[in-house]
């Protein structure tokens, strides 16, 4: 959802493959939690609706990235 991460990234060489999906603004949406894996090589973004899971992979050393997104169940 951020232009300027986006932006970023593909100035350091990424390539930018338009937009995968749209968030939603309906009252009905959930917050989708983005966590890093700072020790992992590939695949090191988990995404989840579960602000439990968000906390326990944050309790071990995973970094917050706050939410990604809405999304509707």
């Amino acid at each position: 959802m951020d232009e300027d991460e986006k932006d970023g990234l593909v100035s350091l060489g990424w390539k930018y493959e338009g937009v995968g999906w749209k968030s939603s603004t309906s009252s009905k949406a959930v917050p989708v939690y983005r966590q890093y894996n700072p020790n992992a090589k590939t695949g090191s973004h988990n995404y989840t609706t579960s602000a439990s899971e968000a906390q326990y992979l944050v309790s071990v050393g995973w970094k917050d990235e706050g939410t990604g997104w809405k999304a509707l169940r």
